[in-house]
């Protein structure tokens, strides 16, 4: 599971959990010059916040040391030593094999600056470290391969213990004896004298026909267990041809480095062969795509990946919680317990000011009535009129209403008691929206 809490565009953070055990994984890169994204500070960070807590840290460090392999020492070498030894970790790199190799103004370099960080706990249970330049041929950096073991089978559980390596259960045995009868007949072996062989040339050529054995087993049928190597689709002989020639020729530079003969010819062409061999495998993963897509009826390429991308299974929700260090047991007690926790139930009103509130919340107020309208207000009202918009049967009535009251008021100032205004029918217009005339 990811951490992003610890993670960042230079360093990844997943938590593998086994049963009850628990280790962090992380992959960090850092800038060569400068570490403008402060990363060897965040992985300080995550290596303090889980403690003591089984880890493993690898990653691009761009930092030279004698620690992991390298002839010198350099500043960024220096506070990756610091960071190891801060949080307790140890370093797994062995040997002195580059794990970086680049073509740069004409020139090979290598150099080790990939580095394998395990902590104390865990640092016996790494083994067989190494570095694998065949796996990712077209990449400057060199794959790196260890196993993590563990005294118990909580953690990693491997219950293959056959020491068969192929299924021939489901085998091409057609394919099977044209490759075996290919492959011997271009070698010598079938002219061989058997008899006259002495033990090192026997054991030579039971070595060549397991060999022969192997290829025509790999063509014709699957492997068994974690060392089965399952290649695309469409990968071909020729993209296999030259991933062969390139390990072939990087063989070929290190052998001459290390008798100190010029290898920049090797290096032009280890260069040549890398791009022609990327270019390819571009093409070729592109083409199987198209041609996948090519067979759909009545979808193109953009519609197929749509409907593929719908139809994926939407993420569910959880279906048990630990809530008071014990599980729900179903989707009922799971939806409870989220409801009270997002929202928990009002709790009892003790304030007896809020009672009395309440008591009293459907009783008439004893108020004071409003003042009666003044002659003034009615008579400017009425001069607000307007008769052509002043809703009615006739447009005259607001007019007569308008006479009738001013006669009304005029007899009712000679009184001395005020009398109300008594009228047939009465016509409230209420204030217009500005606009809305």
């Amino acid at each position: 599971m990811g951490l992003t809490q610890y993670s960042t565009p230079n360093l990844c953070v997943a938590r593998l959990s086994a049963g009850n055990r628990v280790i962090y994984i992380a992959s960090v890169y850092i800038e060569p010059d400068r570490d403008e994204s402060a990363t060897l500070d965040k992985l300080d960070a995550f290596l303090k916040a889980t403690g003591d807590s089984p880890k493993i840290v690898g990653g691009d460090f761009n930092g030279w040391h004698p620690i992991w392999g390298s002839p010198v020492a350099n500043a960024r070498g220096g506070d990756v030593v610091d960071l190891v030894y801060g949080n307790e970790l140890v370093v797994c790199n062995v040997g002195d094999s580059p794990t970086f190799e680049t073509i740069s103004h004409g020139r090979h370099r290598d150099s080790i600056i990939d580095i394998t960080l395990a902590s104390e706990s865990i640092y016996h249970l790494v083994s067989e470290w190494q570095v694998n330049p065949q796996i990712c041929t077209s990449s400057q950096h060199h794959a790196i391969e260890f196993y993590l073991n563990s005294p118990n089978s909580d953690l990693y559980t491997n219950n293959n213990t056959s020491t068969f390596i192929y299924k021939s259960k489901k085998a091409c045995w057609p394919l099977f004896n044209e490759t075996l009868h290919l492959h011997l007949t271009q070698s010598d072996i079938l002219d061989i004298n058997i008899s006259a062989l002495n033990p090192s040339e026997l054991d030579d050529l039971i070595a060549k026909v397991v060999e022969i054995i192997h290829i025509a087993c790999r063509k014709s049928m699957r492997m068994r267990g974690k060392g089965g190597k399952y290649k695309p689709p469409w990968w071909s002989e020729e993209l296999e041809a030259q991933k062969l020639e390139i390990i072939k020729l990087h063989h070929r530079i290190q052998e001459a480095k290390r008798r100190g003969l010029a290898i920049e010819d090797l290096v032009q062409q280890h260069m040549t062969l890398k791009a022609a061999y990327a270019q390819n495998l571009r093409a070729e993963s592109t083409k199987s795509f198209r041609d996948f897509c090519s067979l759909q009826t009545k979808e193109n390429v953009w519609s197929l990946t749509n409907r593929l991308l719908k139809e994926s299974t939407a993420r569910r929700p959880p279906t048990t919680l630990k809530i008071n260090n014990k599980f729900t047991a179903d989707n009922s007690e799971t939806a409870t317990a989220l409801l009270n926790h997002f929202y928990p139930p009002d709790l009892p009103d003790t304030d007896p000011r809020h009672h009395e509130l309440t008591a009293h919340l459907d009783d008439t107020l004893d108020t004071n009535d409003e003042p009666p309208f003044t002659s003034e207000e009615v008579l400017e009202h009425l001069s607000l009129m307007n008769p052509n918009k002043a809703p009615g049967v006739s447009p005259f009535e607001p007019l007569a209403t308008t006479t009738a009251a001013h006669g009304s008021l005029a007899s009712a100032s000679k009184q001395t008691q005020p009398r109300p205004l008594t009228l047939r029918s009465a016509l409230f217009v209420g204030p217009r929206k500005v606009g809305s005339w």
